[in-house]
């Protein structure tokens, strides 16, 4: 029996209750990568594209395998109506799990680069979900524009602009890095990282999930993150895990993502504990729960069964959650004192 086949509270379902009604915010989620297998199925009868959708929880080889299966789904979104869809079905799921705000990075160049959708089609559609969500599932959602490597120079150039125009969305709190990341080290995208810096956006790279410590530092040094996605590979180097201490460099870690693209091999053995061992700021996220079966309950429950984490655990979680995210002090404050008032019923 393997982790996905058990249940992921043992014999604590008081966890699993204490999870369900604790209020949180998601830090580390794509909207590209959120649909799930019902909304997937939809699209693709929408268009009548034929596609024999993936199922979720499919396991995945590698990390190119699964980037495989994004551009497939990919495919599916043709206008601002489906931008539309998935903000709305995300924030259901996230309303499900008592998530009050996320911060959720979408990637502005697949959708525009070809003309497949126009900036102005893409900014309304960003801000009709983001209403959305708030009127019918009381989350409070923020964007972050991120750059995909692998791209080339076309797409790093075409995001730094985008952020510049009046089209980028309202809400845009930060610039992230995604994709591939061997061969496209963080410092390669340090101008483009200064730029949006300039406008006072936050930086938020992915660095350390496939590739090394090296990379963790290169966001470090190159492109002086606010927070890194994933980071678990600065675990191969004790003097970088000391520089994220020593910076407090928050870790956006995705523990069920690492599990499925080989980055950890099972759960026992993901960095999580020795990270918050060492001291590391984390936080919890899905990364692409639309390909992975999960949800942020899920991935705080699994926290305490493999990593060791109590409820108090987990409400402290949040709390650092809310401190490091990008919400303005009066909303922190509000959020913040939600979760330390919260009593399982």
């Amino acid at each position: 029996m393997n982790d996905r086949d058990r249940s992921p509270t043992g014999d604590r379902p008081e966890v699993e209750a204490f999870v369900a009604g604790l209020p949180k915010v998601e830090l580390h989620l794509h909207l590209e990568g959120s649909m799930r297998l019902h909304t997937r199925r939809a699209l693709a009868e929408r268009h009548r594209t034929g596609l024999a959708v993936r199922p979720e929880g499919v396991p995945f080889h590698d990390f190119d395998g699964f980037i495989d299966a994004f551009i497939e789904g990919l495919s599916l979104l043709r206008d601002a109506t489906d931008l539309v869809t998935i903000i709305a079905d995300m924030a259901a799921d996230l309303a499900a799990n008592t998530v009050r705000y996320a911060e959720v990075t979408t990637t502005a160049w697949l959708h525009l680069h070809d003309g497949k959708m126009t900036p102005e089609a893409y900014r309304e559609a960003l801000a009709e979900g983001r209403a959305l969500a708030r009127r019918e599932h009381g989350v409070e959602l923020a964007w972050v524009i991120d750059i995909p490597r692998g791209f080339e120079t076309p797409a790093e150039t075409f995001t730094a602009a985008f952020l510049e125009s009046p089209n980028c969305p309202e809400a845009t709190v930060a610039i992230g890095l995604g994709g591939p990341e061997i061969g496209y080290p963080a410092g390669n995208y340090a101008a483009s990282f200064a730029r949006a810096a300039a406008l006072g956006l936050k930086r938020v790279p992915h660095g350390g999930e496939t590739a090394g410590s090296t990379y963790v530092t290169d966001c470090l040094e190159r492109l002086h993150a606010d927070r890194i996605g994933h980071g678990v590979m600065a675990l191969q180097d004790p003097l970088v895990v000391a520089e994220l201490v020593r910076r407090q460099v928050p870790l956006e870690v995705c523990p069920t993502s690492n599990v499925l693209l080989k980055v950890a091999t099972d759960l026992d053995n993901h960095p999580l504990a020795e990270l918050r061992q060492a001291g590391v700021r984390v936080t919890l996220a899905t990364d692409d729960p639309g390909y992975f079966d999960v949800d942020l309950n899920r991935e705080l429950v699994l926290a305490h069964h493999h990593g060791g984490m109590s409820t108090e655990d987990l409400r402290a979680m949040e709390l650092d959650s809310v401190a490091v995210s990008f919400l303005d002090p009066g909303a922190k404050a509000r959020l913040s004192a939600e979760i330390s008032a919260y009593q399982q019923v």
